[in-house]
């Protein structure tokens, strides 16, 4: 659910099937774990951009998923 404020956030970098990149974050649940998020059988997933509004992107036309460490 859009909004879930027990939903943790990671860091990603995305190669999309036509090469762009996108830099976000992928809500991962209450686990924070990435993998949580891309193993399950939906077809999208749930990114927030860096600047920009949340959105779905399909897992379809992802080709790698990286997360980024933050800097402290």
């Amino acid at each position: 659910m859009i909004g879930s404020s027990d939903a943790r956030r990671v860091n990603v970098s995305i190669v999309m099937v036509d090469g762009s990149t996108r830099v976000g974050s992928v809500k991962c649940g209450a686990s924070g774990r990435l993998d949580s998020v891309l193993l399950t059988d939906a077809p999208f997933i749930e990114f927030q951009p860096d600047e920009g509004d949340v959105g779905f992107l399909a897992k379809g036309h992802i080709i790698s998923v990286t997360p980024i460490k933050e800097s402290r």
